[in-house]
C-alpha cells in the first residue's frame, strides 16, 4: 500500500508505504514419518519518503515466530555419542531465519 500523508513538510506531501508478506508451506511428506510440520512466516515493512531530501524505511521479517523449521530430514545419523554406532532414524532440521529488525534512513545530497 502507498499513498502522500494528508501534511505537506518542505512544500511537498510525503509519500508513505507499508507492506505485509505472508509464506505458508502445507505439510509436506517425508519418509518415515506421516509429515513435515507446516511453514508459516509474516514479514512487513514500511516507509517514508520525500521529507525534504530525507527518508526513512523499517522492515521486520520473521514477525510471527521467531524460530522455525525450514527443512526437517530423516535418516540415521551417528555423532559417535556412544561407543556402539546406532542406525536409528532420527529427525533432523535446518533452522529458517530469526527475527530481523532493519531501520534504514537516507538523505540525498
Amino acid at each position: 500500500m502507498f499513498g502522500a500523508l494528508p501534511w505537506r513538510l518542505s512544500g511537498q506531501a510525503p509519500i508513505a508505504t507499508a507492506g505485509l508478506g505472508i509464506t505458508y508451506v502445507g505439510p509436506r511428506a517425508l519418509p518415515y514419518r506421516p509429515a513435515f510440520d507446516a511453514i508459516f512466516t509474516i514479514d512487513g515493512s514500511a516507509s517514508v519518503a520525500g521529507i525534504g531530501r530525507r527518508s526513512s524505511a523499517s522492515s521486520v521479517q520473521t514477525c510471527s515466530t521467531p524460530w522455525y523449521r525450514l527443512g526437517e530430514y530423516n535418516y540415521a545419523s551417528d555423532f559417535h555419542s556412544q561407543s556402539e554406532p546406532t542406525l536409528t532414524i532420527a529427525r533432523q532440521f535446518t533452522t529458517g531465519a530469526p527475527r530481523t529488525v532493519l531501520f534504514q534512513v537516507e538523505v540525498t545530497l
